[in-house]
């Protein structure tokens, strides 16, 4: 008997005659389809299924993937195939090699886990060879998904083997933020820091003096404005002076 592989998940109990093991991821892969389909149509949500794909080792059976079916739910949001759709389901169950198809599941939005004769039917429909596993899967909202694993007993019959929550996934962890602390300011002696060249006076005739500014030079042409003022002021009070100056009448002897 092939040896238990650490990280693949067994599901049947120790009075079963199958081993069962599935791959974790397999399994979630599964839980988000169910949870889609459950989604996809408001109060009721639709039923999903597909082929539990692996390996058969003797009372061993491992699953290592899976399949959707495809349904086009002709009668109804439930999961249930039209004779067209159960032949395409048995072309997939033949075309899936290097693995092979071991099995398949369904989710159920309303009831129990419990598996129909309408369900068992279907399954015969899709494995006319063998007796396959079948997993009942039923989902709720904001809570883990049941399932239940039927597998074939000594006579072929479908028994029911184990029961699981599969639960929500966890979260992905945010990733942690280095700290990326700034380096300390290095103080240099007073001795250690060049010095700095000495200013030289810059001319102003190459850009002219700043607006506000007092310079020699404008101070020279304030002096000669106001020079120029006060000679032309003189001017002007003696020519007033002269014109208004009152003429000499003559006297009777000159007459």
């Amino acid at each position: 008997m092939p040896e238990l592989i650490p990280q693949l998940i067994q599901w049947t109990g120790a009075d079963s005659l199958l081993r069962v093991e599935c791959a974790p991821e397999v399994m979630e892969e599964i839980r988000l389809r169910v949870l889609a389909g459950y989604k996809s149509l408001p109060k009721t949500g639709a039923g999903v299924g597909g082929l539990l794909l692996g390996e058969r080792a003797g009372s061993v059976v491992r699953v290592l993937g899976s399949v959707t079916l495809p349904c086009a739910y002709t009668f109804g949001p439930g999961f249930a195939l039209t004779p067209h759709e159960k032949s395409e389901g048995r072309e997939l169950v033949r075309e899936q090699a290097p693995l092979e198809a071991v099995g398949w599941y369904f989710s159920r939005t309303r009831g129990d886990l419990s598996l129909l004769d309408a369900d068992a039917a279907l399954g015969r429909d899709l494995f006319p060879q063998f007796t396959p596993l079948t997993l009942v899967m039923k989902p709720a909202p904001d809570a883990p998904v049941k399932a239940a694993l039927y597998a074939p007993g000594a006579a072929g019959e479908l028994i029911r083997t184990a029961e699981r929550e599969l639960s929500l996934a966890p979260p992905p962890q945010a990733p942690q933020l280095a700290l990326v602390l700034a380096p300390k300011p290095v103080r240099l002696p007073l001795e250690t820091l060049p010095a700095l060249p000495p200013m030289e006076p810059e001319d102003e005739s190459a850009y002219g003096a700043l607006p506000g500014s007092v310079t020699p030079r404008s101070w020279t042409r304030l002096i000669t404005a106001v020079a120029v003022l006060a000679v032309a002021f003189a001017v002007f009070e003696a020519q007033s002076i002269w014109l208004n100056e009152t003429p000499v009448q003559p006297t009777s002897a000159a007459r």
